[in-house]
């Protein structure tokens, strides 16, 4: 229907979002509700990890951080094969003191911060993730003063240079488009692979 994926609201504190898929959400039809995948919108100390996201069509089927109430989250090993309505696949906002680790970005969106509700985005880590297009790999805001988000190391096709990044395109292990999760993994060869800080992918 018109309803969010998950939404973690008010003062949620430590809530896990473990391996799960996002399909087929869309905002056709759906108008003033915003349909997405998952929203923090109020928690803290979230943890999301394993989980797949595809064929969201028009929809906000990422991830969504508004405010800066939304900090301190661990965000890892997931996989987002859609940009959707946004080009960015994680709305990262004003989030402060948040990791994004291992996590693939398969349909070409990125992460975005920028300054929401008086709060400017700080303090993140980025590393080890897997963009596919580099123009749009890390990105923010600079006109709101969103521009010392954190700091980023070991990414494949960020766009951006530093420790350990590498510029390459991706191969993935299920071939040029695969279906399931496991199928994003990086395939033998590949740009990237055992490229990792921690040696893996």
């Amino acid at each position: 229907g018109c309803s969010k994926g998950i939404q973690i609201m008010g003062g949620a504190y430590g809530v896990q979002v473990l391996n799960n898929e996002f399909a087929h959400l869309s905002q056709s039809g759906c108008d003033p509700l915003h349909v997405g995948g998952i929203q923090i919108y109020g928690g803290s100390h979230t943890h999301l990890k394993g989980n797949y996201f595809h064929d969201n069509g028009d929809s906000a089927g990422g991830l969504s951080m508004p405010g800066n109430a939304s900090s301190y989250s661990l965000v890892e090993d997931n996989v987002w094969v859609c940009t959707c309505i946004y080009p960015w696949s994680i709305q990262a906002a004003a989030t402060h003191n948040s990791t994004f680790v291992h996590n693939t970005f398969a349909g070409g969106g990125g992460i975005h911060f920028y300054t929401e509700q008086g709060y400017v985005a700080a303090g993140n880590v980025v590393r080890d993730n897997v963009f596919t297009d580099p123009t749009n790999g890390i990105t923010w805001d600079a006109t709101t003063g969103s521009s010392a988000w954190g700091t980023q190391d070991h990414n494949l096709d960020s766009g951006m240079s530093g420790t350990g990044d590498i510029a390459g395109k991706a191969l993935w292990s299920g071939g040029s488009s695969p279906t399931s999760y496991a199928g994003y993994h990086l395939a033998a060869g590949s740009p990237g692979k055992g490229a990792a800080s921690d040696g893996l992918d």
